[in-house]
């Protein structure tokens, strides 16, 4: 699945964020945390939800849990978005508030074939006329 919100695209599979099409540095927790809150944004999720979702079976402190959305927030700040992402629910948890936008992978890979085709269609059609030229000419050879 991929997810796009403001100028930010999280694509699940291959576990990248991107801002404005520009890779940013994630580490595994981090975006593990970010997809959880994206999937989980109709609701507020309590950090109980987290600890369990991401740390299953290991006793992790609240510290540690509160570090690792303050990397999710740091990652989408930005100068051009006014609200942040990510809302505390005080004495709760958290909510994802941004508007997201899902795509599958299959509507991503469409969308950019359609773009490739609109962008490289007039160089191909030349390449592709050329080479019809080319085929259609007689070989000729010279003695060497």
């Amino acid at each position: 699945m991929i997810y796009k919100f403001n100028n930010f695209e999280v694509n699940q599979e291959l576990r990248e964020v991107t801002l404005s099409g520009v890779p940013q540095d994630v580490q595994p927790k981090v975006f593990d945390l970010l997809i959880f809150l994206i999937e989980n944004r109709d609701r507020a999720v309590s950090k109980d939800d987290i600890q369990d979702a991401l740390w299953n079976n290991l006793e992790v402190t609240e510290t540690a849990l509160t570090r690792s959305v303050m990397k999710v927030r740091k990652i989408l700040a930005t100068d051009t978005i006014d609200e942040p992402c990510i809302k505390t629910i005080h004495g709760h948890g958290y909510r994802f508030v941004s508007e997201v936008q899902e795509l599958s992978h299959q509507d991503n890979s469409a969308q950019t074939r359609l773009v490739m085709t609109e962008k490289f269609k007039k160089p191909w059609t030349s390449i592709l006329t050329l080479s019809l030229i080319h085929i259609s000419e007689p070989t000729r050879r010279t003695p060497i």
